[in-house]
């Protein structure tokens, strides 16, 4: 289906402070809304995300965007969160060193 920002839901297995997952959450909705619906689409949706992390709150941001998938993730203490959106998308983003 079409990815509508206002599915987005911030998943409860996350490591972050509400405030950076707020505005986080704000930048994804944001970039699902400006990139429109192509083959790219997912690939420029983690690439705006991870670029808009990475201006807010340091280097080095890292995030995936898929639908069927198994992650094992290291990521620096309290910069973690996992999304989803129209049920069956799942959004990673996480900072290493």
């Amino acid at each position: 289906g079409v990815m509508s920002k206002k599915d987005v839901q911030l998943v409860e297995q996350n490591d972050m402070d509400k405030e950076m997952s707020d505005e986080l959450t704000e930048y994804l909705k944001e970039a699902i809304e400006n990139n429109a619906p192509s083959e790219l689409k997912e690939k420029l949706i983690a690439s705006e995300l991870r670029n808009k992390a990475d201006e807010n709150f340091g280097n080095v941001w890292h995030c995936v965007i898929g639908k069927c998938m198994a992650v094992a993730i290291r990521h620096q203490e309290k910069r973690f969160a996992h999304w989803t959106f129209n049920f069956d998308w799942h959004v990673y983003l996480w900072k290493t060193l």
